[in-house]
């Protein structure tokens, strides 16, 4: 049988050291487990600020320019292609030689080119829609939840129990709010209410 890549291994394989390839790797199982990766045992408490305590697989790029990324992408399909995957990566957001990095999350839809979905920055800031969730224009020193969609349908926060159905919505040149259940609105402060909007 002609090999797929460089290294082709059907069965078991133990290796002891370094496995380094300038090609690519590829790892077939017939089982629904086709890849196990176990760590020596530790119970070294996690620690962000310590990869010793949570490196266990390193998916690196070597190289730091702003936004240049590496990533892990899932792809379903019989045939590889580089834009037919969903995935996770993380890309350089500065331009320094620093380690600064954000994870950007990516979809593909049907019929359609891939798209970055959702980001959290290196500094903790989360974006829907958007790869720069900020606060500038409010309070610049704020951590951030920002949803964004560049047409006037804007974008819209719900929350929703099994008895209510709550939104925020920025749109169409005004902000919504309120509930679509027939359910009455209640403010609060200092732990008591304070105004109740009736259904």
């Amino acid at each position: 049988e002609t090999p797929e890549a460089t290294l082709q291994v059907d069965g078991d394989a133990s290796i002891t050291g370094e496995l380094r390839t300038n090609d690519n790797v590829i790892i077939t199982s017939p089982s629904t487990k086709a890849l196990q990766i176990s760590t020596a045992s530790r119970s070294t408490a996690f620690s962000p600020s310590n990869g010793a305590t949570w490196h266990d697989l390193l998916v690196q790029n070597p190289q730091n320019a702003q936004n240049s990324s590496v990533g892990l992408a899932f792809q379903l399909n019989s045939s590889y292609h580089v834009n037919a995957a969903a995935g996770i990566a993380a890309v350089k957001e500065h331009a320094s030689s620093d380690y600064a990095a954000g994870l950007a999350f990516v979809t593909r839809p049907n019929a359609a080119v891939a798209e970055e979905r959702f980001r959290i920055t290196n500094s903790g800031n989360v974006g829907i829609g958007t790869t720069n969730p900020n606060a500038y224009d409010w309070n610049a020193s704020s951590k951030v939840l920002e949803v964004f969609q560049n047409d006037s349908n804007g974008s819209i926060l719900k929350l929703r129990s099994n008895s209510t159905n709550t939104v925020f919505a920025a749109g169409n040149a005004h902000l919504q709010f309120g509930n679509i259940s027939s359910h009455p609105i209640k403010f609060y402060t200092a732990g008591s209410q304070k105004m109740v909007l009736q259904a």
